[in-house]
């Protein structure tokens, strides 16, 4: 069975981001987004919003939450 990654992971590579280069424009740590990515964690709201601002798309689409879960 094939593994298919988190949605996280593959808006990052839309992007053509690494998890370093992510994390340094949403000023959050690479360890934080493959905690995401690879161990399944789910983020805090404040790390939703700046990754959805970083990568620049809504939090659905990067597997997140919906976006009325997300105060701005």
């Amino acid at each position: 069975m094939a593994s298919h990654p988190h949605p996280l992971a593959q808006a990052r590579a839309d992007k053509r981001l690494s998890r370093e280069a992510l994390a340094a424009l949403a000023g959050i740590s690479p360890r934080t987004i493959y905690a995401i990515e690879v161990e399944g964690v789910r983020p805090q709201r404040a790390t939703v919003r700046v990754l959805s601002l970083a990568l620049r798309c809504e939090p659905k689409e990067m597997g997140l939450a919906c976006a009325a879960d997300i105060v701005p």
